[in-house]
């Protein structure tokens, strides 16, 4: 899974984006947080 977000619409391409692999079993699910202040992107 990529996830990318773009501060700034007037800006060409992304200001962040992150990778992981993630297997979810059928009935799971997971969160995903964006914190700048921490690094970017986190999954719980």
């Amino acid at each position: 899974m990529t996830l990318r977000l773009q501060d700034d619409p007037s800006q060409s391409g992304f200001d962040y984006e992150a990778g992981f692999d993630i297997d979810l079993a059928p009935g799971q699910s997971i969160a995903i947080d964006f914190d700048e202040g921490s690094g970017g992107f986190y999954i719980h």
